[in-house]
Formats: C-alpha cells, sequence, structure tokens
C-alpha cells in the first residue's frame, strides 16, 4: 500500500521493474500476469487503478535495465497510475498462482477513514484483508508493525462476511 497523504489533487504513480527473465502481460485492465522460465507465475492487481505495461518505451522512457554498467536491455515496467484527491492510496496485491485470481473492493462507504478492504479469490479460495489505522493513532503517524514502519497495520486474514472493525 502507497499512502498519499496532504490535500489537493494529485497524479501518482507507482512502478514495478521486472527482471528481463520474466515475461509480463497485462490480462485485464488492473491486473498483470507475470511468468518466469522456471514455470512460477505471480500476479500483480491494482485495487483501484489501471495498469500499463511497457517494454523497451522510447517514447515514457520505460521498460529498460542495465544488467551491467552501460549497455541498455529491454525488460518489462508496469505502471498504475491515478489522480485522486489525497488522503488516498495505491493498493497492489502480489499472489504466486497459476489461475488468475479475483480482487473485490469491499471497502465501503461506512468503513473508518484510511481503512481498506478487499477480497481476494484464488481458485477456490477466498480470503478478505483489512488494513486499517490503529486506534487513537494520528493522520502521518507511523508504527512498526513486525519490525516494518508503517502508517497503518494489516490485520490478519479473516473469512469473507466476518469483518470486524475492532
Amino acid at each position: 500500500i502507497d499512502r498519499v497523504l496532504g490535500a489537493g489533487t494529485h497524479q501518482v504513480e507507482a512502478h514495478w521493474h521486472i527482471d528481463p527473465s520474466w515475461d509480463v502481460a497485462r490480462t485485464g485492465p488492473r491486473t498483470i500476469r507475470a511468468r518466469h522460465g522456471d514455470g512460477t507465475t505471480v500476479w500483480l492487481l491494482s485495487l483501484r487503478d489501471d495498469c500499463e505495461v511497457f517494454q523497451g518505451s522510447t517514447e515514457e522512457a520505460l521498460g529498460w535495465c542495465a544488467p551491467l554498467y552501460g549497455p541498455l536491455v529491454p525488460t518489462s515496467a508496469i505502471r498504475m497510475r491515478r489522480v485522486a484527491a489525497a488522503p488516498s492510496a495505491l493498493v497492489t496485491v502480489i499472489v504466486e498462482a497459476s489461475e488468475e485470481p479475483a480482487l473485490r473492493d469491499i471497502t465501503g462507504d461506512a468503513a473508518p477513514e484510511g481503512t481498506i478492504r478487499f477480497e481476494i479469490a484464488v481458485a477456490a479460495r477466498m480470503e478478505a484483508v483489512v488494513v486499517a489505522r490503529q486506534a487513537g493513532q494520528p493522520k502521518g503517524a507511523t508504527s512498526q508493525p513486525g519490525g516494518q514502519e508503517s502508517d497503518g497495520f494489516d490485520r490478519p486474514f479473516r473469512p469473507a462476511g466476518h469483518w470486524s472493525p475492532s
């Protein structure tokens, strides 16, 4: 989750630069599939933002890497972009699965400010995920769940339909 704090409307972009050994394809407006030569398949899903894939683009200067100093080699770069009023968030979910996962935003208008809720389904398994600001934590404050600095925290997976804000 990349959070944009502050005020006003901003264009926000998140870029994912992928190693050339992966074959990357956009399978839907918010879904990217990356396949490695060893058979591993990873999906990058965006909760609310359209995704683009660039491969060796001179127009956008995206989709290049330099494995050694100097020469550039074409590779894939993924861009997720949105124009939104702050505060807002770019949410990227990364899943290793052979089948395409389904991602659904279930945040709703009644959720406390700063809360993000979504469901992800892979094959026959569905999980609900909640990310919320800690009670009493001021906006812009950070915490360190699991040793990682964050302005929120991850709640444990809960079965869909069993979410509670407490």
